[in-house]
């Protein structure tokens, strides 16, 4: 699998922490080797694509910066924004003509099954 930008993107986020000199930082000389870490256990037992992931490692990484220590790769894996989209169905709206079909429709099922239409209702 390919994982060059992960890297990438792991590299820009760690980058971004090291401006803010968060509490327990790592030292700058120990950077490259908690590049290769995080992005081991990032990346351990999960599938990203390339496509789709990048915003919401920037958007994890945007949240980590708001914290005042330095962050283990389980707070970045916890901070990844879902990936899941909602379905946002529209809601339907009927029109007088679709009612007024509903009506005889349920007038019609209550003939069949010998129903009576419950008083007071003259919808229809």
């Amino acid at each position: 699998m390919e994982t060059n930008w992960i890297e990438t993107e792991i590299a820009k986020g760690l980058q971004g922490l090291l401006c803010l000199s968060l509490d327990r930082q790592p030292a700058l000389e120990l950077i490259e080797g908690t590049l290769a870490m995080w992005c081991k256990v990032v990346t351990n037992g999960r599938i990203f694509d390339e496509r789709r992931d990048p915003p919401r490692f920037r958007a994890a990484f945007l949240t980590l910066a708001g914290r005042r220590t330095w962050p283990v790769p389980q707070d970045f894996i916890e901070a990844l924004p879902s990936n899941v989209t909602p379905i946002h169905k529209p809601k339907l709206l009927d029109d007088e003509r679709t009612k007024k079909a509903r009506l005889v429709a349920f007038d019609e099922i209550r003939k069949t099954l010998g129903i009576k239409k419950p008083e007071g209702d003259d919808a229809a």
